[in-house]
């Protein structure tokens, strides 16, 4: 997306160059055309993960913030794929077996009530474990994306050679550059 954008950004620039009446429409309508593509969250996305021409992007801070709620959006359910929430313990079934209104079961493969009980509290405090853990790695995931602020590179640089030089420093913006930067809109 990004190296499309850059195409974009020279296509626009070589038509503001030339001086003819055409081309001073044609330069309009690619500026009108333009809000609209950064509009897309695809594109704003890519062009924040791409350090090449990401100072586009700080023209305008409410790109820049869209970019970065977009981004956190797309962290989430990416991580909600590596890592997805444990499931909380099913309680054994009773479907089979009637229960009298003193309530005892009268099939001994039935969980009694204090059972299903006592193992909702297990997992309750196993969770509160694991979200615990799921929310420092979602605050690791939202203080990467806060905080990255790249140098410029050469326009000739490969933008995923650059991730994967920085894949140590900026893990989860690894994983978003290669879904980002490698993603085709179809709008």
């Amino acid at each position: 997306m990004s190296e499309f954008y850059m195409l974009w950004l020279e296509l626009k620039l070589t038509v503001a160059a030339a001086s003819t009446s055409e081309s001073q429409a044609l330069s309009q309508c690619i500026r009108d055309r333009e809000e609209s593509l950064l509009g897309c969250d695809a594109i704003v996305c890519s062009i924040y993960l791409d350090p090449r021409i990401r100072r586009v992007l700080l023209q305008n801070p409410i790109s820049l913030m869209l970019a970065r709620a977009h981004l956190k959006q797309l962290f989430m359910q990416l991580f909600n794929l590596k890592e997805p929430t444990s499931a909380i313990a099913q309680p054994c079934s009773s479907s089979s077996s009637a229960i009298t209104s003193f309530g005892t079961s009268q099939n001994s493969n039935t969980c009694s009530l204090l059972n299903e009980f006592l193992q909702t509290i297990e997992v309750a405090s196993e969770d509160e474990t694991e979200d615990g853990e799921r929310a420092d790695l979602i605050k690791k995931g939202y203080a990467e994306i806060a905080v990255y602020t790249p140098k410029p590179i050469c326009l000739t640089s490969n933008i995923m050679e650059y991730w994967e030089e920085h894949r140590y420093r900026f893990p989860n913006l690894y994983e978003l550059a290669k879904v980002a930067l490698s993603s085709c809109d179809s709008s």
